[in-house]
């Protein structure tokens, strides 16, 4: 029998610098801007011995505080109020302090050290952490996501789950608003290529949900392609993940040809494509060769999987600009409780999409499926000789938290149209938006080229959008009933396709 080897970690000390930390909040003493600028840096848990901490604590108060002056004697002060002067060593320690160091001239020496000595406790504690599931929990892609989680991180600024003081994320806000005053025209967020909807969105902004709803048929995959074609003829770099649970990356490869290329899927499967026509597949691909889109078709896919991927991506490139998942009600919840509902695994789903959103700092396209309760009103109201019922949140199949997550919900709506027309009327209603107005946005969907065109044109014009008014509890109404922008935006209309009926 193998001889018990005894745990070597058992004894060890975690790595710390007695003279570097001492270092550090001498020169935070002595000299106000690095005092200053020490304190954006660093916080209370980079320091091992446990009167720094205390030392740093009041430094930090009387900084944020802005009466008293930050120095030994105001340090002294403040700790003998709370009680904590003997604790630290007494005025006599803080004195020897300010001597442990000739100058601040190596104050950023000093701080690499203590920074160095605290990642690197950090990263025993967090390995410990994996081990410690790995060992509870036999759930490999549990453990793995978890794994991950420790680390993708590192080195990013503030640890998780760590109590932030509000004047950082108000200096942050701040600096994106000046930021945007300043240039006004690349404001906002990721564009989606279509003015009406940027016009109303002002851009998928990091860490959103959007959710893209439809019956079958109505174009929901081939709206997202779009988005994700008008993305890439901007910015090709854009860095880009598309997860599909029903189709083949062969075939999402095709439909995106025929976006991009403005051919018509008939042209291409009975093969009847001109010189001309060639030339355009090539510049596609040309396009697309060197472009940041990345495709996968694995099914049975959950959110730790798209997680575990896009983070990966995003080590790879440097950047991750959108994701985007068709569609939701397909993916799986490896997680979830033997005997628990379809309903509420769709809701832990949306809830994980939710984290992976804010994590990676990335907008998430999420496509959904309706239920059948639309169908239901319909029929009710074709019955009763009424206008066609459009969509509301609850139909979201297995809505659930799917609509308190999101962000933005968009539904695709094709109002007394003929599922057999060539050029389909459309109406995007933008039900839910969190940060601002909501409205009625109208395309013209050519189904042949998988195109979705703008236009002021819902069978008549656009109407002038309503100007927000004070609801009758006192809040501000900011939803339009249409959303107008400007003509000379929308792209021109094919001249080749049969009439708009």
């Amino acid at each position: 029998m193998p001889e018990k080897k005894e745990n070597s970690n058992a004894l060890r000390v975690m790595p710390n610098s007695y003279e570097s930390e001492r270092a550090v909040l001498a020169c935070m003493l002595l000299d106000n801007d690095i005092c200053t600028e020490f304190l954006t840096k660093i916080t209370e848990d980079d320091f091992y011995t446990v009167a720094h901490r205390k030392i740093y604590q009041a430094i930090n108060e009387l900084s944020r505080e802005g009466g008293a002056p930050v120095d030994v004697i105001g340090v002294m002060s403040r700790l003998n109020r709370k009680g904590e002067l003997d604790s630290v060593g007494g005025a006599t320690a803080l004195e020897s302090l300010i001597d442990s160091v000739p100058s601040t001239a190596n104050s950023e020496y000093y701080l690499s050290l203590l920074k160095r000595d605290s990642m690197l406790r950090t990263i025993i504690r967090r390995s410990n952490a994996i081990i410690d599931r790995a060992y509870s929990d036999d759930n490999v892609d549990s453990v793995r996501a978890f794994a991950e989680a420790q680390f993708f991180d590192l080195g990013a600024g503030t640890q998780e789950g760590e109590l932030q003081h509000v004047s950082g994320p108000m200096a942050q806000l701040i600096r994106r608003l000046n930021d945007i005053y300043l240039h006004k025209e690349n404001s906002g967020g990721l564009r989606s290529g279509f003015p009406n909807l940027d016009a109303l969105l002002n851009g998928f902004l990091p860490g959103q949900i959007i959710i893209v709803a439809a019956r079958p048929g109505l174009g929901k995959t081939a709206f997202a392609l779009n988005v994700i074609g008008n993305i890439l003829k901007k910015d090709p770099s854009s860095v880009i993940a598309m997860f599909n649970l029903e189709m083949s990356v062969s075939e999402l490869a095709q439909r995106i040809l025929v976006n991009l290329s403005g051919l018509s899927m008939q042209t291409l499967v009975k093969g009847q494509e001109t010189s001309g026509d060639w030339d355009k597949i090539w510049g596609v691909s040309s396009m697309l060769t060197p472009s940041g889109l990345y495709l996968d078709d694995t099914v049975n896919l959950s959110h730790e999987d798209v997680l575990h991927r896009c983070r990966a991506l995003k080590k790879k490139m440097g950047r991750l600009d959108l994701v985007v998942v068709d569609y939701l009600q397909l993916m799986v919840n490896k997680n979830g409780k033997k005997n628990a509902s379809r309903q509420q695994d769709v809701s832990d789903i949306s809830r994980g999409m939710k984290v992976i959103a804010k994590e990676l700092g990335v907008p998430v396209i999420l496509l959904s499926q309706m239920s059948r309760d639309l169908e239901k009103r319909e029929e009710t109201d074709k019955q009763k000789g009424n206008a066609t019922t459009e969509p509301k949140l609850s139909d979201l199949r297995e809505s659930g938290a799917i609509e308190q997550d999101a962000d933005v919900v968009m539904f695709i709506h094709r109002p007394n149209n003929s599922v057999d027309e060539p050029i389909k009327n459309v109406t995007l209603i933008v039900e839910k938006h969190r940060n601002g107005p909501t409205g009625k946005l109208y395309f013209r969907f050519i189904g042949e080229k998988m195109l979705f065109q703008p236009t002021n044109n819902p069978g008549s014009s656009f109407s002038t959008p309503k100007k927000p008014t004070d609801g009758a509890d006192g809040t501000q109404d900011n939803s339009y009933d249409d959303f107008a922008y400007d003509e000379s935006d929308i792209p021109p209309e094919d001249d080749n396709l049969p009439p708009d009926e």
